[in-house]
């Protein structure tokens, strides 16, 4: 009751803490936009090695079939 009596003198509103939790979601919501941005930059990557892994065991193939 003291603090809501204070709030009423000074003029603040009694949501005084409101930024301190939108920064708090927003850091959440932050590091998980991070974690599926690196987690779609590590799939890129996988796909990437992978063909690569694939077209050399092709390449591989096909030069020894023509000796």
């Amino acid at each position: 009751m003291l603090r809501s009596k204070e709030n009423q003198e000074t003029g603040m509103p009694a949501t005084v803490h409101r930024p301190i939790w939108r920064q708090a979601i927003g850091s959440v919501f932050g590091a998980a936009q991070r974690l599926h941005q690196y987690r779609d930059a590590r799939d890129v990557l996988l796909q990437h090695v992978i063909h690569e892994q694939e077209r050399r065991i092709r390449q591989q193939d096909c030069c020894g079939e023509q000796r």
